[in-house]
């Protein structure tokens, strides 16, 4: 108010913040902890009174403006005024939530089934508020796609209570199912030709998954790819008594890692003579816990190949695309909601490669890059023709990456063509 310029490191004052926001960063908020930075905003004041002054005079208007008591007061009516608008409307979604009758709406709400109906619910209802912790409420429907799609507002009405009270009407909000289980695989009078992808980067991991391949009829062709050669020789054992067709071990660059070699490797390999191609990876990740990860790991072999509770899930995925040819890509239903995070803009020039001119602001996609996709879609990827060069190097950030931007275009179908979700019930994370 003094018109005295102020000058803050960014992230570490809420007055920082209010200088940001009145377009005063550059001049006055300095790089965090960044002294030499802090000093140099100094001394161009110090130097030129006029600037000096002028931000002085532009930092009391503001002030004037921003903490004004009667401003202040009236915003603290209008915040008042819309807490209890939301504490309404969760009231009323809770209730229509609760009055579905939905048998699977708490089992998916959380992997250890959600707790007490009404504090699951509330949770729900709240996460799709707060955009913290977003999960799906019902297989196969994703409340943020829904919300985009219908215009629902999230800081007003949850998206599934909005689609309950609606009569749950049909879009591309909710995808197809194909639940596993223990029923016998099914017949197939035209049998596809299957190939199967696995990067083995932790080849300690691959006789689990050559296990669930077993307890399917389908004998896909095997692509095999490692990083080194020991990495080969164990890859080699685990497979000398597969009861398929091994066409490939190779070894690989470290770039990339499980989208490299499925594209630049093996990518034209799989497309041409190939129906349907399968695409999994050893996963285990050091920034997670063992347990965490061993959880994924299930989750996904077991909506996509098979195992203790869904038996042949290979079988029948193959049998669902082999007979509808409008499906592009099959992958696990995830119940947690990840969206574009920091990849929207990375994915935009690869989108316009693949012919896709608008992106959607809420997607679903196959988290983790593990899927079965039928070799046309695949193709549209190879037809990128990445080199290991286009790749980041080791060690790869944990988000806004290509890798990232091509994991979440995967989950985008063509037009003409959809995608179709697996889920096996008493699976979870």
């Amino acid at each position: 108010f003094a018109g005295k310029p102020v000058i803050c490191f960014e992230h570490a004052s809420g007055i920082a913040d209010f200088l940001s926001e009145n377009q005063m960063q550059e001049q006055a908020v300095a790089r965090y902890l960044d002294t030499a930075d802090m000093a140099d905003k100094v001394l161009d004041l110090v130097r030129s009174k006029s600037a000096m002054r002028d931000l002085g005079e532009r930092a009391k208007a503001a002030a004037e403006q921003v903490f004004n008591m009667s401003r202040y007061t009236s915003r603290i009516d209008e915040l008042g005024l819309a807490t209890e608008i939301a504490v309404r409307q969760e009231a009323e979604d809770l209730q229509v939530i609760l009055n579905s009758e939905c048998a699977t709406v708490l089992h998916f709400l959380a992997p250890d089934g959600g707790g007490p109906a009404e504090l699951a619910c509330r949770r729900h209802i709240r996460s799709w508020r707060s955009g913290v912790g977003r999960r799906k409420p019902i297989p196969g429907f994703h409340p943020g796609i829904y919300a985009e799609s219908r215009g629902v507002d999230l800081t007003r009405e949850e998206p599934f209570a909005n689609w309950l009270r609606n009569g749950c009407p049909q879009g591309p909000w909710q995808v197809q199912m194909i639940s596993g289980g223990v029923a016998n695989p099914p017949v197939m009078t035209h049998a596809p030709r299957v190939a199967l992808h696995v990067h083995a980067y932790y080849p300690d991991l691959l006789p689990d998954i050559i296990e669930r391949i077993e307890r399917n009829v389908t004998k896909p062709d095997l692509f095999v790819s490692v990083n080194d050669e020991p990495s080969a020789l164990v890859v080699r054992a685990a497979l000398k008594d597969n009861s398929g067709r091994v066409v490939d071990i190779k070894v690989v660059p470290n770039r990339g890692r499980n989208i490299g070699p499925l594209l630049t490797e093996f990518g034209r390999h799989l497309v041409s003579p190939y129906d349907i191609v399968g695409h999994l990876h050893t996963k285990l990740s050091p920034q997670a816990s063992e347990a965490f990860v061993a959880r994924w790991r299930d989750f996904m072999l077991e909506n996509l190949v098979g195992g203790r509770r869904s038996r042949a899930m290979m079988d029948r995925i193959v049998h669902e695309m082999s007979t509808d040819e409008t499906i592009s890509l099959v992958r696990p239903d995830d119940p947690h909601v990840g969206g574009w995070a920091q990849n929207y803009e990375a994915a935009r020039p690869l989108s316009r490669r693949l012919g896709m001119e608008e992106l959607p602001r809420e997607i679903d996609f196959p988290v983790g890059s593990m899927f079965w996709m039928r070799s046309a879609a695949l193709a549209r990827f190879v037809d990128l023709g990445l080199s290991w060069e286009d790749y980041p190097p080791e060690p790869v950030a944990i988000d806004g990456t290509l890798l990232h931007a091509i994991e979440r275009l995967f989950g985008i179908a063509a037009p003409g063509t959809r995608v179709v979700a697996t889920r096996t019930p008493g699976v979870n994370r």
